[in-house]
């Protein structure tokens, strides 16, 4: 049987706006804390002309292209598999299943898929599409929650469940995709593509290590001491990752 992703998109979208916690201008955002700054901030960097044309996928309700309209850009593209959530005007909107498709669309100089791509059943299907969209100077922005932190990697030791992606997760948000490091890059270079920036929104410890609970707060301060014997490990919370052209 398969599975009702918009069903979940659904539910999950219901449960952040009735939260009403972080917003954006009075636009829910539906991810953690740090992402859209993050991303945004690192676009800025790239000087692109504010006509220039970006493409936002899985936009949920419209709180980053509410960003972009308020720093002058005017020409963007939202995607949303969830229409009802959309709740922004000022852009190109179409309703679509990422999951099929969609490079249709058109090609553009930015694109943004902001903590989708765990939601999607097949990375090397969405890659193959955006890449056929972006011209030779476009920048694409990725986020996912990262499994290969040094908390995840000892949290999937001790439970056998990735971070993020416990069935809590499965059935309450709709994380059914796990992304690696390095399957991603594998993905990219099949594409032509590299990974210019990996950064992050914040330390995967900055909550834990903070909890109430006492006895909580050691256990995770004994995982936090354990952690540092780790290989490649590192303290993203979530990975945010500018993509663009391989140079020859």
């Amino acid at each position: 049987m398969k599975t009702d992703l918009r069903n979940l998109q659904q539910k999950y979208g219901e449960q952040e706006s009735a939260a009403g916690q972080y917003m954006y201008h009075g636009v829910p955002i539906f991810c953690t804390g740090g992402i859209h700054e993050g991303i945004f901030e690192a676009f800025q960097k790239r000087n692109k002309s504010k006509d220039c044309a970006i493409l936002v996928l899985g936009s949920g309700p419209g709180a980053f292209e509410r960003r972009l309209l308020d720093h002058g850009y005017t020409n963007i593209t939202s995607v949303e598999f969830v229409a009802e959530h959309f709740m922004v005007t000022g852009t190109k909107f179409f309703p679509r299943d990422l999951n099929q498709d969609f490079a249709d669309l058109g090609t553009f100089d930015a694109i943004f898929a902001i903590e989708l791509i765990e939601h999607l059943e097949n990375q090397f299907h969405f890659m193959r599409n955006v890449r056929s969209m972006m011209k030779p100077e476009s920048v694409f922005y990725l986020s996912t929650p990262n499994v290969e932190s040094g908390f995840a990697r000892i949290k999937y030791a001790l439970t056998g469940r990735l971070q993020y992606f416990g069935p809590g997760e499965l059935a309450g948000t709709g994380h059914i995709t796990p992304i690696f490091n390095h399957i991603l890059r594998f993905n990219l270079d099949q594409n032509g593509l590299a990974v210019a920036k990996h950064f992050t929104n914040a330390n995967v410890w900055s909550k834990p290590l903070h909890y109430k609970n006492i006895l909580i707060r050691m256990a995770y301060v004994a995982m936090f001491c354990v952690s540092a014997c780790l290989p490649n490990k590192n303290t993203f919370e979530i990975s945010l990752f500018e993509i663009v052209h391989k140079k020859d």
